[in-house]
């Protein structure tokens, strides 16, 4: 098989103006956008473009338009002069039952010759936004990279701020580490990780039970009422568009 699930968990940790962090357990799915065919074929549980108990559904990602969701992905990341990915791969998670949210997908972009080029974060707010940060990717293989924050998210964080990733590709295992920073310093730290879980019934029908996309959604929306019963002060929703793209740059200085 050429997709793979994974069990990992996420944490949040905000340094001011007061501490607050919680983690939670999270499962997540690579997807080859060149094989979902296998995918549909694999489980009845499981479906492609079309309703079932886990799906997935290429109009969920990328921008909206004509064509495959690989396809989509490819303009995007030529339109910010890096290399045509040959291959893609996307780290993210499923519909369950019809729900859908992903707070973060990742694309990792590949030559014909197997070499990651290009790595572009995609990332979702609550209101139905969505901003894709395309990088070139590191010459080593832990891929870091930094981008200037361009899409409302939270409303307890700032809009001026900056993001740096540091990223270890899906294999075996896989981690994430986001830094956002003000003017200050570090201001919130996230770490998403998961390690590879056999892609067989039993696994899947754990993820119908214990929907990923559906405990993201409720924990943002219950650590938000935690914030604001501890004061921390709003941001106002400043739309930006339904889909948005904008380059990031390799950080060579990131400490993760």
């Amino acid at each position: 098989m050429a997709h793979a699930l994974y069990r990992g968990l996420v944490m949040h940790r905000r340094l001011r103006p007061k501490l607050h962090h919680f983690r939670y357990r999270v499962s997540s799915w690579l997807i080859d956008l060149d094989q979902l065919e296998t995918l549909a074929g694999y489980y009845p549980l499981l479906g492609v473009n079309r309703a079932a108990p886990l799906s997935f559904m290429e109009a969920d990602f990328g921008p909206p338009g004509t064509g495959s969701l690989k396809q989509r992905i490819q303009d995007l990341v030529s339109s910010q002069e890096l290399p045509r990915p040959e291959r893609l791969e996307l780290l993210c998670n499923l519909r369950c039952f019809g729900f859908r949210f992903n707070s973060l997908a990742i694309y990792f972009g590949y030559d014909h010759a197997g070499t990651l080029t290009s790595v572009s974060y995609e990332v979702s707010n609550t209101r139905g936004e969505r901003h894709l940060y395309a990088a070139p990717a590191s010459p080593d293989g832990a891929q870091q990279q930094s981008a200037d924050k361009q899409m409302y998210v939270s409303p307890f964080m700032p809009m001026g701020c900056r993001y740096r990733f540091h990223t270890t590709p899906p294999q075996q295992r896989f981690r994430v580490v986001i830094h956002q920073s003000d003017r200050q310093g570090v201001l919130f730290s996230a770490l998403w990780r998961g390690e590879q879980r056999p892609l067989a019934y039993p696994a899947l029908l754990k993820e119908v039970l214990f929907p990923t996309a559906l405990k993201t959604f409720a924990a943002i929306h219950w650590q938000a009422l935690k914030l604001w019963i501890k004061r921390i002060p709003r941001v106002d929703f400043t739309p930006t568009g339904a889909y948005r793209t904008s380059s990031a740059i390799i950080d060579k200085d990131q400490v993760s």
